[in-house]
């Protein structure tokens, strides 16, 4: 396997950094984790002789290291739709729970 260049990867942070922060975010709170859409670095860290220069986490141990941000399960039922598909007459509706239970029935 090729070799990772550093400089490369300063120049793609470099790029990509104006585009974070005027969609919002501040610099704490994002990381860089570079990758390949091959699944290098994903979930085992990649090897120092591919790239030297990088000494943090794989992708999914960065993951699993963030906190859970807290939810109040007795609130009101907040569940925001992130994606939605019709497959013959059925509509299907994908989301996560962010406040509140849901109950079996309910």
């Amino acid at each position: 396997m090729r070799r990772w260049s550093q400089r490369r990867w300063e120049e793609i942070k470099i790029k990509l950094e104006p585009f974070l922060l005027q969609a919002g975010f501040t610099s704490s709170e994002y990381r860089w984790v570079p990758v390949t859409s091959l699944g290098t670095n994903i979930a085992q860290r990649i090897d120092p002789e591919v790239c030297s220069w990088y000494k943090g986490p794989s992708l999914l141990e960065l993951v699993d290291s963030l906190p859970v941000a807290e939810r109040d399960p007795e609130g009101s039922l907040r569940v925001p739709i992130l994606a939605k598909r019709k497959e013959e007459d059925v509509c299907f509706l994908d989301g996560k729970v962010e406040a509140g239970t849901l109950v079996v029935g309910e």
